[in-house]
């Protein structure tokens, strides 16, 4: 009877170190997305304290912060996440973002979802000025004078960072209500009530058809266009 090979099965060996390989890659990444949120808090409190030096002007320090912290909701998301103990395709497929998320029917609805905010915009500025109510709105203060890359930022990453947050991490753990109400607190710094209503709303349409559908695009086109849709109308109004 032949003797059985001492040598190593490499068949077995090879699973073994994918798995030991992953954990490290995981491992990394996870500490790479802490060092980012921490550089990104760390940008935004700079930008507040060169600005209140006279160093930064008003408007840059905005520009600053803004975009640090919108970069910052993402990236605490995922460190979050990867503390728990998730890697990266889970946390992707938990978001709403994997790509079976993305198809033709659910870019309608985000097509439609934004439709529908600005018919109850439109429907609520028809109501208030037949009621001779007077309900201004801060936007084309908000970003006067702004570069043109933080306009293009203002629809195209932005929306993302705030949907991942609000929509893809938020509404499982706390529900649609809450994450629109904490939303809506997010524009309390355009300083009016249009502004603040209609971003409550939004999330509560969002966060409805997140909760429904799994899909995270829905809320991301919405958004999108909705952004979209202002920055231009600054330019034409």
């Amino acid at each position: 009877m032949p003797l059985e090979s001492s040598k190593p099965n490499h068949n077995e060996a090879c699973p073994n170190e994918a798995i030991e390989k992953q954990g490290k890659d995981s491992y990394k990444a996870r500490y790479i997305f802490y060092f980012f949120s921490i550089l990104l808090i760390s940008i935004a409190i700079a930008s507040v304290v060169l600005y209140y030096d006279s160093i930064l002007s008003n408007n840059s320090a905005d520009i600053i912060s803004t975009i640090s912290i919108s970069l910052l909701f993402p990236s605490i998301v995922i460190s979050y996440m990867m503390a728990k103990g998730n890697n990266i395709s889970g946390i992707i497929k938990s978001l709403g973002l994997s790509r079976d998320k993305l198809n033709f029917k659910y870019i309608i609805i985000g097509i439609v979802l934004f439709a529908a905010i600005m018919g109850l915009d439109l429907a609520f500025s028809s109501i208030a000025a037949y009621l001779h109510i007077s309900f201004p709105t801060n936007v084309k203060q908000v970003f006067s004078g702004m570069p043109l890359y933080f306009l293009i930022f203002s629809f195209t990453v932005a929306p993302i960072d705030e949907e991942i947050l609000f929509r893809g991490f938020l509404v499982p753990r706390i529900g649609v209500i809450q994450s629109a109400f904490l939303f809506a607190i997010l524009h309390f710094g355009y300083g009016s009530i249009s502004e603040i209503l209609f971003a409550f709303i939004f999330g509560l349409m969002a966060g409805y058809a997140f909760k429904r559908t799994k899909s995270l695009y829905i809320s991301i086109i919405g958004h999108i266009l909705v952004n979209m849709l202002t920055i231009i109308l600054l330019f034409v109004i």
